[in-house]
């Protein structure tokens, strides 16, 4: 019978990219008795998560006879036999609202595999936070920054997904056995050789090296805009989706010079972030040692070396003045 891995996020932890690539590499991968399912409109695995939450981007096509159920059916009945390895993957499962998925129930699903293991990756949550104000940005339904900051530091939450990992942790243990739950740390797997696909390899069992598997055209990977310049433009054009020329053009206007990392936070706000996430990410780091000796989310970076709001000069505002003339009237 054949084991399966859920991979269930963070969101923004590299999870279009390994989706497209492993979607794309399905017939390679089940040459080694890895098996990725094509049961979806996209080439994640989010549609198996309707039994709990709404899909609406989901045609009702998709569904076919026996509705969220019979996916589940097909999957069980085409997989857990097979020799190998099923990995499944899709954040969704990973979300705290507005819906979440009742974990005792996702068991009880799995449970006709011979092994079931949960993947989850964590990513130090000023970057985490950050990433998901600017995926909303880009679609042009973010609100103002420091509104969406002032709630994520209240609630825990960024856009409905947990910021607090130890949270999801706990949410998990109503489902499963710490013994069935990994997890990764997102900053680990980029610092290793061969990233997060090596990595994600290595968890599956499969001896494969990033660079056998055909790549993922460009595009294929959700990658974030330079977050300061994003952060401006939409401060410039309002809450629409960014105009990508416009960021560009403002990207190349701070870094104009000497570059450095940038942020959309203040100091003050970076130091915040920090300030409550450090502890609880140490208190996750010690639950979890007890089945995974080592684990360590990581510490947030200090902030010295960032480039934040107020570090903007009457240069770059200048030079970013000039940027957006020159698009408007070229």
């Amino acid at each position: 019978m054949a084991r399966v891995i859920l991979h269930i996020g963070a969101h923004k932890t590299g999870t279009s990219f390994l989706q497209r690539c492993l979607f794309q590499n399905r017939a390679l991968l089940e040459h080694h008795q890895i098996y990725y399912p094509d049961i979806g409109p996209n080439p994640a695995h989010h549609i198996l998560a309707a039994p709990w939450i709404d899909l609406p981007e989901v045609p009702a096509s998709w569904f076919a006879q026996g509705g969220a159920d019979g996916i589940w059916d097909r999957l069980t009945r085409d997989y857990c036999h097979r020799p190998g390895t099923v990995f499944l993957s899709a954040e969704v499962f990973s979300r705290a609202e507005l819906q979440r998925v009742d974990m005792a129930q996702l068991r009880d699903r799995l449970a006709p595999f011979e092994q079931v293991r949960i993947l989850y990756t964590t990513r130090l949550q000023p970057a985490l936070l950050q990433s998901v104000w600017l995926q909303r940005a880009r679609s042009g339904k973010a609100p103002p920054f420091e509104q969406f900051l002032n709630h994520a530091l209240e609630s825990h939450l960024a856009s409905g997904i947990w910021l607090d990992h130890g949270q999801l942790y706990s949410h998990l243990r109503l489902g499963f056995s710490p013994e069935q739950i990994t997890f990764l740390s997102y900053e680990a797997l980029c610092a290793a050789p061969g990233g997060v696909l090596a990595g994600f390899l290595a968890q599956m069992g499969c001896s494969l090296l990033p660079e056998q598997l055909s790549k993922v055209p460009d595009g294929g990977a959700n990658i974030s805009p330079n977050p300061l310049a994003a952060w401006i433009a939409w401060n410039i054009f309002g809450p629409v989706p960014l105009p990508a020329a416009g960021v560009s053009s403002i990207s190349e206007a701070i870094n104009s010079g000497a570059p450095a990392p940038v942020t959309l936070y203040s100091r003050a706000e970076y130091v915040q972030v920090a300030r409550i996430f450090t502890p609880l990410n140490h208190a996750l780091d010690r639950r979890l040692q007890q089945t995974q000796p080592g684990f360590s989310t990581g510490n947030i970076p200090d902030s010295s070396a960032l480039k934040f709001r107020e570090d903007l000069s009457l240069r770059h505002w200048g030079n970013i003045a000039s940027a957006i003339y020159q698009r408007r009237h070229c």
